[in-house]
């Protein structure tokens, strides 16, 4: 894969003069990892004509126009920089729903037809036409899952649970072997994490229990028998479940 990028950023090279070149170089340092008014640069990938920006969208709210929003404010911010010349074109893989006051991120994406969601992903439409305002990339706001009060108590009561378990559970032995769990890296304190279970064969118009995974994930940091990690950790998991929270722990223990 990274051969196939040099090969086709060189190709992409050999046909701007060296101005063009050193402008695509920056764009690609300026933008690559941008994550600004809930727009995520995910990838920019090298065509032989131009660049392909990968995006994530994220957004408390969602509106049939959503996606035209937020591709007009990449690329105003484009243009601002001076790249709104190049041949620069988006495809969309993701757009999340985080409704306010719940701690949960919803891939829309896996709501929408099929037609839109090949729009969104293969139409790859320029910043040139984004800014004259003649995108329009339109989804289905109607199949956009809701959800009741009665779940979001839910998810209330299964963080606290959650919450609990850690507090007693952060610390301790499993068969006589100690160990420590903590935050997961990048993270002061650990959070429960709320997301969809989109195996669930349910209707898609009302998101309730059923449908949510509600658990922790944590790191361990410290184990009293490094030859007896994979016995702790499958303890550690079964005391969890005893407060009905699942847990992922991710190992970061000295190796053996």
């Amino acid at each position: 894969m990274t051969e196939l990028f040099i090969c086709m950023t060189q190709k992409l090279i050999n046909l701007l003069n060296e101005d063009d070149t050193q402008k695509v170089e920056q764009m690609i340092q300026d933008f690559r990892g941008y994550n600004e008014n809930g727009i995520e640069v995910v990838d920019i990938n090298p065509t032989t004509t131009g660049m392909v920006m990968n995006l994530f969208i994220t957004s408390p709210t969602i509106t049939d126009d959503i996606v035209n929003e937020k591709l007009k404010v990449i690329s105003m911010d484009l243009q601002s920089k001076g790249y709104g010349d190049l041949n620069i074109s988006f495809t969309i893989t993701a757009i999340y729903y985080t409704p306010e006051g719940v701690d949960i991120r919803i891939d829309i994406m896996n709501f929408q037809p099929h037609q839109n969601k090949q729009n969104l992903r293969f139409e790859y439409p320029l910043v040139q036409d984004v800014l004259m305002g003649v995108v329009d990339l339109k989804i289905d706001s109607n199949v956009i899952p809701k959800i009741n009060e009665e779940t979001l108590e839910w998810i209330r009561i299964k963080k606290k649970r959650c919450m609990t378990a850690y507090q007693v559970h952060q610390k301790g032995s499993i068969n006589g072997v100690s160990y420590t769990l903590s935050p997961i890296r990048g993270m002061d304190q650990v959070e429960p994490i709320v997301t969809p279970n989109y195996g669930k064969v349910l209707p898609k118009d009302t998101i309730n229990q059923l449908q949510l995974n509600v658990g922790l994930y944590v790191r361990m940091t410290e184990v009293g028998d490094l030859n007896r990690k994979d016995e702790v950790i499958d303890g550690i998991k079964k005391k969890f479940e005893k407060f009905g929270v699942s847990i992922s722990i991710h190992d970061e223990t000295p190796k053996s």
